[in-house]
């Protein structure tokens, strides 16, 4: 499933596609002054790529630049689930 809006693409995450934008996300993550409120954040493919197998990713991307700033996830807490999103503090 793919959502389009005026300025942005939300799609599935692709990690071969989408792996260097991730990376980037994720290293800007950890270098935030909000990082120590969160968990650790992956910053290497392997891990990126474990992450990817138990959640539900979806990349935002500015139509534009067709550049990944960010993600929104998806997991599951009990019985409900709850959403986190990450994006890349330039935007």
């Amino acid at each position: 499933m793919t959502i389009e809006t005026e300025r942005l693409i939300i799609r599935p995450l692709n990690i071969d596609d989408d792996l260097k934008d991730l990376l980037s996300i994720e290293s800007d993550f950890s270098k935030s002054e909000y990082e120590h409120y969160d968990c650790k954040h992956p910053t290497t493919k392997s891990e990126i790529t474990r992450m990817s197998e138990r959640l539900t990713l979806f990349m935002v991307f500015l139509k534009t630049e067709k550049k990944g700033i960010g993600y929104i996830t998806f997991y599951k807490n009990g019985n409900d689930y709850d959403l986190g999103y990450c994006f890349h503090r330039s935007y």
